[in-house]
């Protein structure tokens, strides 16, 4: 389970547009009300690690760590300048970001830490970033690491543009292998023209009750895309009324092209 940010920004961005969402990240990590809810009070916080990617044609910054983002100060700190200068040199470019709160059954490590990155047969080098749980039953690969480790390796031989359908296909034949459920980010930077596409994939189970936690919402703001997890929406909304009453549910099931 986690919370997380995916977006696409133009070139005419300011970093005062994507610092709410990253802000509110950071607040959804430290205290998630509707993780509070969804456990029954038995879970309360992300603290299992965050990490971000950040991709623009010509440079690529990529983060990961331990520590919760709300602890993490130098860390955060690294993603806003990032950020600062990725606009500052005035290019297009695309980011994801996420705090990771791990499932029962699967370790807390660097190495399972989002985004988790990978390449495709047909030269995209690619970033991935997971909420929900896919059990173990449909994994093909019987190991200690994560779900979503384990599924990277199996869309690493698909073509880029070929991994949502296949994934959204596969979960519908079979809706026990997602937990209650599941949202997918694919950000792919094509080594061989350069251009950076991404998609998201989400669905729910319709006989698990999430109260509210696996929904998503997006949001458009002038050229800028933004996909953003429930919790972030809900702290979001606390300051920035104005740009929330632009946010709309995303539907399940769903692939959305970036």
């Amino acid at each position: 389970m986690c919370r997380m940010i995916i977006g696409v920004f133009s070139q005419d961005t300011e970093v005062g547009e994507i610092t709410p969402f990253i802000e509110s990240l950071r607040a959804a990590a430290e205290h998630d009300p509707l993780l509070v809810q969804y456990t029954n009070g038995r879970k309360t916080s992300h603290s299992d690690g965050w990490g971000y990617v950040i991709i623009s044609p010509n440079y690529i910054v990529e983060y990961k760590s331990l520590m919760p983002i709300y602890m993490d100060e130098k860390g955060y700190s690294q993603l806003i300048n990032s950020l600062q200068w990725i606009i500052e040199i005035n290019e297009a470019f695309a980011f994801m970001a996420h705090a990771r709160l791990a499932s029962p059954e699967y370790r807390r490590s660097l190495v399972d830490t989002h985004p988790f990155h990978f390449y495709t047969v047909d030269d995209h080098d690619s970033w991935l970033v997971m909420n929900g749980t896919l059990t173990k039953e449909c994994i093909k690969n019987k190991n200690n690491r994560s779900d979503t480790y384990n599924l990277v390796k199996d869309i690493s031989n698909e073509k880029f543009d070929e991994i949502p359908r296949k994934i959204l296909e596969q979960i519908i034949k079979n809706p026990g292998c997602v937990r209650a459920g599941l949202a997918i980010g694919i950000i792919g930077f094509n080594t061989l023209n350069s251009s950076i596409r991404g998609y998201f994939v989400y669905y729910t189970r319709k006989d698990k009750n999430c109260r509210g936690y696996y929904d998503y919402y997006d949001l458009r703001l002038n050229e800028n895309y933004i996909i953003m997890s429930s919790t972030v929406k809900y702290y979001l909304s606390k300051k920035h009324r104005a740009v929330v009453d632009k946010v709309n549910r995303i539907r399940s099931p769903a692939i959305i092209r970036l």
